[in-house]
């Protein structure tokens, strides 16, 4: 059932903000922390929308999930809960202010205030079908991947779900980006790698290995890519984030275990404003960071 709170705040969440637009981080140093706030229990996905509003998966041990959504200072203003025994596993937003959500074996899709659209989906491995979907990302054009991860596959269909296509290649997965010119970033949690392939499925390349050096990871998360192609990767297990060019090269990292302010103990999810602004997802501290 879903609710919304603040509603002064909805209505400004339609008008729009305006943010100071921040330089991105130089190569060879990284983002410097801005801000958090806490959230409500296992903040496990983020996205943020092109207004600069900032989307959060909530999980309730007790009552299921939802989406809660903030200023880009985490003043929130409002959220939708997601009934049934389902969660919502992702979530994306388009450039009309829609967002996208995996909730159970369907995609979802919402105004920017939490009433539905849409939905496609049902369970299955045939097209349109998914097993146990982990990711979704909107491409510039408008075109939605969905990481069909029981399945091996990326399906992609139109912003209303028709579906275009899909390819394999992507079994033990759990994330997906699309960046500005239009390429998939997948990241490879059995294989500890990133993937990333062109709009159509063919593979360009790889990068990573099991580790906790430059470039490695352990238990690799979620991805994001910003407006230059730069590709962020939440590297969980090793509490930071790593960041590269757009075909692998190591440019910086940040992060060490705790729960000090540029701190992690669960970097499950990471995404990135249209002013450059890093927000982080920390399921482990019950808290959002953002950094530039």
């Amino acid at each position: 059932m879903k609710k919304l709170i603040m509603v002064s705040c909805a209505l400004l969440f339609l008008i729009g903000c305006a943010e100071e637009t921040p330089t991105e981080p130089e190569e060879g140093k990284h983002p410097v922390f801005l801000g958090k706030w806490f959230c409500d229990d296992h903040p496990v996905g983020v996205a943020v929308a092109p207004n600069g509003y900032v989307y959060v998966i909530y999980w309730y041990l007790a009552r299921g999930g939802g989406v809660a959504f903030f200023t880009p200072t985490g003043n929130r203003l409002g959220e939708w809960s997601i009934t049934g025994d389902y969660r919502v596993y992702d979530i994306d937003i388009a450039q009309n202010g829609n967002v996208y959500a995996i909730v159970g074996n369907e995609i979802r899709y919402y105004t920017p205030i939490g009433s539905l659209l849409g939905k496609w989906g049902s369970p299955g491995s045939g097209e349109g079908e998914f097993y146990d979907p982990d990711g979704v990302a909107i491409a510039p054009n408008g075109n939605v991947y969905v990481l069909d991860s029981g399945n091996g596959r990326v399906q992609y269909f139109t912003a209303a779900g028709s579906y275009l296509g899909k390819w394999g290649g992507v079994a033990q997965c759990s994330a997906l980006a699309v960046a500005p010119d239009g390429n998939v970033y997948v990241s490879h949690t059995g294989g500890e790698c990133i993937k990333y392939f062109t709009p159509t499925g063919s593979l360009l390349g790889r990068w990573g290995s099991e580790g906790s050096g430059e470039g490695q990871f352990k238990w690799v998360r979620e991805i994001a890519v910003n407006k230059s192609g730069w590709v962020f990767v939440a590297d969980r297990r090793n509490f930071r984030i790593q960041f590269f060019t757009a075909t692998g090269d190591f440019l910086g990292k940040w992060g060490t275990r705790g729960t000090g302010d540029g701190q992690f103990e669960n970097p499950y999810s990471i995404a990135i404003a249209p002013d450059e602004v890093i927000y982080v997802a920390d399921e482990g501290t019950n808290r959002v960071q953002y950094f530039r």
